[in-house]
């Protein structure tokens, strides 16, 4: 990763800082922490002084505090997402990003989420990725794994403070049936960090 880009992370770290998102350091063109396993219990701001000053790394968005994200990992899923997320007439109006292996991430605000809901597998209908709401984490824009980057390809950190409060009630077409009551977790499984 080049300086440049590396410059670009700590800029898109404010920017999102300032729409309210939490922002943490991911290790250079990876998914996982530099923090490590201790992510979830060191504040953000610690996770970011502890890097040396400019230090190439990614960048990770923590879901929580009604701050969600459909993380659609395959053709498919983005297909069916799309398409209900159009019927939604919310679409054209969500930040979303291309992940590197052509998935999608769109970002939106819910209310009523369940408590101790952490994430969910989509159904198995709308295809793979899943559903985060707290306790997990996504890499975002200009993140960058294998050589390749998150893009944004619809708005971005500052169109997150003026979206629309959706209720959650009008997002459980994501999950299979009974999936809110999934249980909390401290630490999600490898799966979803890498």
């Amino acid at each position: 990763m080049s300086k440049r880009a590396a410059v670009d992370v700590y800029a898109q770290r404010d920017a999102w800082q300032q729409a309210g998102a939490v922002a943490i350091p991911l290790r250079a063109n990876a998914k996982t922490p530099a923090a490590g396993a201790s992510w979830l219990t060191t504040p953000s701001a610690e996770q970011w002084q502890a890097l040396p000053t400019g230090k190439p790394c990614n960048l990770g968005l923590v879901c929580g505090a009604g701050h969600v994200v459909i993380d659609a990992d395959n053709a498919e899923a983005v297909r069916n997402v799309d398409a209900q997320l159009a019927g939604l007439g919310v679409l054209d109006k969500l930040p979303i990003e291309r992940t590197p292996s052509g998935g999608r991430h769109y970002h939106a605000k819910l209310v009523e989420v369940p408590d101790g809901f952490s994430y969910a597998l989509l159904a198995r209908q709308l295809g793979a990725g899943e559903l985060r709401a707290a306790n997990c984490y996504v890499v975002a824009a200009p993140s960058t794994v294998a050589g390749r980057p998150y893009v944004f390809e619809q708005g971005g950190p500052h169109t997150l403070p003026a979206l629309r409060v959706m209720a959650w009630r009008d997002f459980d077409w994501l999950l299979p049936a009974g999936a809110a009551a999934v249980d909390r977790v401290e630490v999600p499984p490898v799966r979803l960090l890498e």
